[in-house]
């Protein structure tokens, strides 16, 4: 006798109690659509981590946007003091500067000039910086903003997955 594993048995039904099927493929959608929904959840995950990864990128490239800018400003300041100190001195005057361990005398024109230079290349850079800045800014408000919807679309996901 071979037996075969797809036959159901025969089973006798009692008369008085109706006997009720679901249809097969209803197992099967609600199999489907609780899978459907984990994987929904999953990916949902995954996107909500990916944001929340570009975010903390975003403040720390921030943070070390600020710290230069914070930088950049002292030395701005400090050049020029140093200018304003080297535009107090007469011709006559002898300006000397450090090379290393040596003093070296130097021209108070040039002097000036090379203060001044270095003047112009900090603003530059403290205006690129804050350009960058601002930008980050943006950057961060626009993760934000993502991370709030998919927090908001993760917990209605998890909600109607509990129900």
């Amino acid at each position: 006798m071979v037996h075969n594993e797809n036959r159901e048995p025969k089973r006798t039904q009692n008369p008085t109690i109706p006997r009720t099927r679901l249809p097969c493929c209803w197992f099967r959608n609600v199999a489907q659509s609780s899978y459907k929904m984990d994987k929904e959840v999953a990916v949902l995950q995954r996107k909500l981590e990916a944001e929340l990864k570009n975010f903390k990128d975003t403040q720390r490239e921030f943070s070390k946007l600020v710290q230069t800018q914070q930088q950049l400003d002292g030395q701005y300041f400090e050049n020029k003091s140093i200018l304003e100190e080297l535009q107090m001195l007469k011709p006559t005057n002898t300006v000397y500067k450090l090379y290393g361990p040596v003093l070296v005398k130097q021209d108070l024109e040039e002097s000036k000039q090379n203060v001044g230079k270095r003047i112009e290349y900090i603003t530059k850079e403290l205006k690129r910086c804050g350009e960058n800045i601002t930008q980050l800014e943006a950057k961060q408000d626009k993760y934000r903003a993502n991370l709030q919807k998919l927090q908001m679309q993760y917990q209605s996901q998890m909600a109607i997955a509990k129900q």
